[in-house]
């Protein structure tokens, strides 16, 4: 309980909001026989309760990394980790923001590109600093190894959609015809058409990927503060600049203080 409020408040909402989905898929699913429920509304409620375990587990990974690395992931990009898996399973699988919107899929692989990259040069700045750390490596070496990290993740995300497809009958990969259902009705594309899901958003995450490691290549080269100088902070260090900021703003409440006693001992004379 005590790691669980190490989480920003945003992220323990947003697990309280999936253990309720999670119960109340639950309670559907139990009351399914009662309630002559059809095969695709029971297949959906199973669907839907996977997603919500598998949501609960990526809010905790934090947790589990900072455990394992001792590692401390800043409330800023925790937060834009939780709102990012936030848009993929709850918005995009279990409200179906995926079928409802055109452009959600395409602007999700985009910004996973993106996070990614920003991801990656955090990993590299992390390791390059580490007194244990012998090698440095060069701008263009590091934007090469940026866009290979995000096309890597990229192509295990297009694995994990066709397994959702295989195992739940989902349609992740849009490989069924246009007014295919999520639940594995519709005619299956064949061919060429059946890879077009699948070779966009790959695309699509290899452009969100290069767009931050030309970024990159241009801030190493140009020795600028950014992306590439961002990096994660141990428990200790983390500790120590708590410290240090608390002593730098008790300095300032004595200073204030100091000040406001000797205008009160020029008000007096």
């Amino acid at each position: 309980m005590k790691r669980f409020k190490k989480l920003t408040i945003f992220s323990r909402i947003v697990f309280f909001i999936c253990i309720a989905i999670f119960i109340t898929s639950l309670v559907l699913l139990c009351l399914s026989g009662q309630m002559k429920m059809s095969r695709e509304n029971i297949s959906r409620l199973i669907f839907i309760l996977c997603q919500s375990i598998l949501m609960s587990v990526l809010i905790l990974l934090p947790l589990f990394f900072r455990r394992l690395t001792h590692l401390v992931i800043p409330t800023s990009i925790e937060i834009v980790y939780v709102v990012f898996c936030s848009m993929c399973l709850i918005l995009g699988e279990m409200a179906e923001f995926y079928d409802k919107i055109f452009w959600w899929d395409s602007l999700l692989h985009t910004l996973s590109g993106v996070l990614l990259g920003i991801f990656g040069y955090i990993l590299i700045n992390t390791i390059d600093k580490s007194p244990h750390n012998s090698i440095h490596l060069t701008p263009f070496f590091s934007s090469c190894l940026i866009l290979m990290f995000v096309m890597a993740a990229g192509y295990l995300w297009e694995i994990f959609e066709w397994y959702s497809d295989e195992l739940f009958g989902s349609n992740m990969q849009r490989y069924l015809e246009e007014g295919g259902t999520t639940l594995g009705q519709g005619t299956p594309l064949v061919g060429h058409a059946a890879l077009g899901d699948t070779m966009k958003d790959l695309q699509l995450n290899l452009l969100g990927g290069l767009l931050i490691a030309i970024h990159g290549y241009i801030e190493m080269k140009r020795k600028k503060n950014g992306i590439t100088n961002m990096a994660l902070l141990t428990v200790e260090e983390t500790k120590a600049s708590e410290v240090a900021k608390l002593e730098e703003e008790a300095k300032k409440v004595e200073a204030l203080e100091s000040l406001e006693a000797k205008e009160d001992n020029s008000q007096n004379n």
